[in-house]
């Protein structure tokens, strides 16, 4: 029982700190306040476990992702899309 225990400290040690670091990146190709106007752009200038969020809009463009992230359309929509690249 006492190994459980602290495996679950360990465990929820490590998952809080890889999330404590994430940062909130926006993409929209038509507001001037979002942070990048293509997902490649706001893709490239990331870091491992960050967060892409993705404004509806027009956007031609094939990504590659090399790293770990969230990358999520916030269209007004019911159906969401949600990308956990890795």
């Amino acid at each position: 029982m006492r190994n459980i225990l602290y495996f679950l400290i360990i465990f929820f040690t490590v998952l809080m700190a890889s999330c404590a670091g994430a940062v909130t990146i926006t993409v929209d190709d038509d507001i001037e306040g979002a942070n990048y106007k293509s997902i490649q752009n706001a893709v490239d200038n990331a870091t491992d476990g960050d967060i892409v969020l993705v404004y509806p809009g027009n956007y031609t463009e094939n990504v590659y992702v090399n790293k770990e992230l969230t990358i999520t359309s916030l269209s007004e929509k019911s159906s969401r899309y949600y990308y956990l690249c890795c």
